[in-house]
């Protein structure tokens, strides 16, 4: 979808979207606190087994792996037979997936982090056979404002 720099409203609860896919945006502002989401709850959970991914700022953390799947459609895109997952390691001195490092491109001009619109496979956390498919839509929220995460998602089964 198309937004102006203002954002999306908060709605730390995944809501359906008329395609079939969950849109939420969490409020990552605090630079010190890792929000934990659970994609199969569709919201943040405290940080443990139920947490598949946490995010910082606009920084990700996949603890059970992520790989990109490039740009394309969210809806018709399928997980491929073979997953090459991606573990988290350090960047900058904390713990980040380096494939959902540079989910934006940064604008000199306006200082905006601007989407590339790739999809990411993102494998929960508590099932191995399971996976988010993620498109990361904003790092601005409504009013106006950053720090604030909107991304759209799907679960789907891995292919054995």
């Amino acid at each position: 979808p198309v937004i102006d720099e203002v954002g999306y409203p908060l709605k730390p609860r995944a809501e359906l979207q008329d395609d079939g896919a969950m849109l939420v945006t969490l409020n990552t502002s605090d630079q010190d606190v890792w929000v934990p989401f659970s994609f199969e709850l569709g919201q943040a959970v405290p940080e443990g087994a139920a947490s598949d991914v946490l995010i910082r700022r606009h920084y990700w953390q996949a603890p059970a792996g992520a790989a990109s799947l490039g740009a394309q459609p969210l809806m018709t895109t399928d997980a491929p037979d073979e997953i090459d997952w991606t573990a988290d390691g350090l960047t900058d001195g904390f713990g980040v997936n380096p494939v959902l490092l540079k989910w934006y491109n940064y604008s000199y001009w306006t200082h905006l982090l601007e989407s590339k619109h790739e999809i990411y496979a993102i494998r929960l956390k508590g099932d191995a056979d399971r996976a988010a498919l993620v498109r990361l839509e904003s790092y601005y929220c409504a009013p106006e404002g950053s720090g604030c995460m909107t991304f759209r998602y799907r679960l789907v089964d891995l292919k054995e």
